[in-house]
């Protein structure tokens, strides 16, 4: 049987209909009044919504957590690998950034490294001012050596002919015996040529002793005698510097004796003189004579700075000269050749000594065996005091006057250095320099990239030796 629903009427018999609700801002007052029963309708719908929007996102969190499970279990392994990958993708990769940055600075440090070392060599500075007596090759403290050089120049000018002059040059020769250890005899007029092929003669007959023997070797025997050409002229006028090869008896070429017995000049051969006898006016001769001695001087002073040894050292003023007579010669008419002769003697010595005697001893062996340079050695005044009694021919004793300012520096020896110092730490390479304190003062260090070695490539090694 059906259920009827009717209004429950109150007592006094009043309905729910009959109650009229009041007016709300918000509906027009042109509307019809809601039905109070629609309007509990929609209160009650609304209420039914607000309860099952709430149970659907209870609904909508365990239902996506239950999906969650259910995509977990699901899963292969290659998607499980790839989410954990993404969620460790990013520790790794600042690891790789790491060991990126340590392998670049490993290769910057042993291949791109470089290391500058700044040098300031040790410096012992010298006044000075001494008066030196020297003896020449003897064992003292400094001794002295000589270069002698000697050549001959003319020149051409007018001149008045006298009478007619004849005369044969004359010199002196050493006669020498390579033959035999038996004496052999040469008598006069007994002629010698050389490479010119003009004819001297002996002027005397000679005897000129055996040869003998000295730690095996022959020691040829000797006799001086004068000579004298064979024809008058001024050709035949020879000096003695100027001569090349030896002169050979004529008498003996082409057998055993013509290589072994010889003579060699002892002294100039002068005097030769064919034509009219030349004379000169006094003026032209000395300013011609002036002007050879001077061209002599330039010209032997060059050829003696250029036979310097090595490890010696010449002055400017370290020499002293000597000319020979001029020679009035000439066969042109009104025209005489004016011949002068002159020698000069370099005095050397040795540097090693002569910085020793001016700094001492103490202060050279200081160095150790890296040894010094010495700037201004070369530029102290030099003068001979005893230039007047000075015969450098006969080795006589030598006083001298030195003055001046000069250094002894320090020899880095730094193809040794980069050796020493490859592979090393820039804090060994301290100790290192230690061990070269006898040159060095003090030196700095740097390195590219600060980390890194002492390269073990010398040529990424740069080492600056700083200019006292």
């Amino acid at each position: 049987m059906p259920r009827r629903v009717q209004d429950i009427v109150p007592n006094d018999r009043r309905s729910i209909r009959d109650v009229v609700l009041p007016k709300t801002k918000d509906i027009d007052s042109t509307r019809e009044r809601v039905p109070l029963e629609r309007k509990s309708s929609r209160i009650k719908d609304e209420l039914v919504l607000k309860i099952h929007k709430k149970n659907s996102v209870s609904e909508d969190k365990e239902t996506l957590e239950k999906k969650e499970q259910m995509r977990r279990v699901v899963m292969t392994p290659s998607q499980r690998k790839k989410n954990s990958f993404k969620k460790k993708g990013l520790p790794i990769a600042i690891l790789s950034v790491v060991v990126v940055i340590i392998l670049a600075g490993f290769i910057a440090s042993r291949y791109f490294s470089r290391a500058v070392f700044t040098i300031t060599p040790k410096v012992f500075p010298v006044a000075v001012s001494n008066t030196l007596v020297i003896k020449p090759g003897v064992t003292a403290d400094l001794s002295y050596d000589v270069i002698t050089m000697k050549t001959s120049q003319s020149v051409t000018v007018s001149a008045i002919d006298g009478q007619v002059f004849s005369a044969k040059a004359e010199g002196t020769v050493n006669v020498y015996n390579a033959f035999s250890t038996s004496s052999v005899r040469l008598i006069a007029g007994t002629r010698l040529s050389g490479d010119s092929g003009l004819i001297y003669r002996l002027k005397s007959s000679i005897v000129i002793p055996g040869y003998t023997k000295s730690d095996g070797s022959i020691v040829a025997g000797k006799m001086a005698t004068p000579i004298i050409a064979d024809q008058p002229g001024s050709n035949y006028n020879m000096a003695k510097s100027d001569m090349v090869g030896d002169l050979k008896a004529v008498a003996y070429k082409g057998g055993n004796r013509y290589d072994t017995i010889y003579a060699r000049l002892a002294s100039d051969v002068t005097g030769g003189l064919l034509g009219a006898k030349k004379t000169v006016v006094p003026s032209v001769m000395a300013s011609s004579t002036a002007s050879l001695k001077s061209s002599l001087l330039s010209t032997l002073l060059k050829q003696v700075k250029g036979s310097v040894p090595n490890g010696y050292i010449l002055y400017d003023t370290a020499y002293s000269s000597a000319f020979n007579a001029p020679i009035v010669s000439g066969t042109e008419k009104n025209k005489a050749v004016i011949t002068i002769q002159g020698t000069v003697y370099g005095i050397i010595f040795k540097k090693f000594d002569l910085v020793a005697k001016l700094a001492g001893l103490g202060a050279v062996s200081g160095f150790s065996k890296y040894g010094y340079t010495s700037p201004g050695l070369e530029e102290l005044s030099f003068a001979i005091t005893n230039m007047k009694d000075f015969a450098p021919e006969k080795k006589g004793t030598l006083i001298v006057n030195m003055k001046g300012d000069m250094k002894l520096i320090g020899t880095i020896p730094v193809d040794e250095l980069k050796k020493s110092l490859a592979g090393k730490s820039l804090a060994d390479s301290q100790n290192i320099l230690k061990i070269y304190s006898a040159v060095i003062e003090n030196a700095d260090g740097e390195l590219v990239p600060p980390w890194s070695k002492i390269p073990l490539d010398a040529s990424r090694i740069t080492i600056n030796v700083k200019s006292p």
